[in-house]
């Protein structure tokens, strides 16, 4: 199993750059990665390379978490 890999945020100034640890990514056993950040908790990012046809990976449908009441 590979290790996980270390997000980091780096943050330059005029005399330093900083390196603030932001999240971690997981290789995937198809070289994809998935990376889960602090900044937004509960959510997991996929990096994958494009497919060859240009087509990109299908979007899940949108979630409506609230039903407006139109009445």
């Amino acid at each position: 199993m590979l290790q996980p890999k270390i997000l980091y945020l780096l943050v330059e100034t005029n005399e330093k750059t900083y390196w603030n640890r932001a999240g971690v990514g997981f290789v995937n056993s198809d070289d994809s990665i998935n990376v889960k950040m602090d900044l937004f908790p509960g959510l997991t990012f996929n990096l994958r390379d494009p497919k060859p046809n240009g087509d990109q990976p299908e979007e899940a449908p949108a979630r409506n978490s609230r039903k407006r009441n139109t009445q």
